[in-house]
């Protein structure tokens, strides 16, 4: 994991997360997996063309060189920066959309009623494991 911190004066709290990386070689694959799933639009965020936004969250695409060569990416499950998560609306309906589309999941649509919560899990093509979840907000 590398963590990248920056000082912004004008920023309102203590705080806050800003913008992910994904690196792969295949990033703009990647990209065009995530605006398809998540029905997103690619934004260029100062320099870097291959960005889109999700709520709160700038998500970064591209590939990072070691040297003169690629450095290979590695699944997240189970490392120190496990997965990522996503707030959906109307979850069964999103999670069966995805069906539709031929995706699988590591842990189908269910709800969990003793904290009212409803969650899927799935890994995207780079192998990034993501949390669904429809309800977690209101904690």
């Amino acid at each position: 994991v590398l963590v990248e911190l920056q000082e912004d004066p004008a920023l309102h709290v203590p705080i806050a997360g800003y913008h992910i990386h994904f690196f792969t070689p295949d990033y703009e694959e990647l990209l065009d997996w995530y605006t398809k799933v998540f029905d997103l639009g690619i934004r260029p965020r100062g320099r870097i063309q291959t960005t889109t936004d999700v709520p709160g969250m700038n998500m970064s695409f591209g590939v990072r060189t070691r040297g003169n060569a690629e450095e290979a990416t590695v699944a997240t499950r189970g490392r120190a920066l496990d997965h990522i998560g996503f707030e959906v609306d109307n979850l069964e309906a999103f999670c069966q959309k995805l069906e539709a589309m031929g995706i699988e999941f590591d842990v189908t649509y269910r709800e969990v009623d003793s904290v009212e919560l409803k969650v899927a899990f799935l890994t995207d093509p780079s192998g990034v494991y993501i949390e669904l979840t429809e309800g977690y907000d209101e904690y």
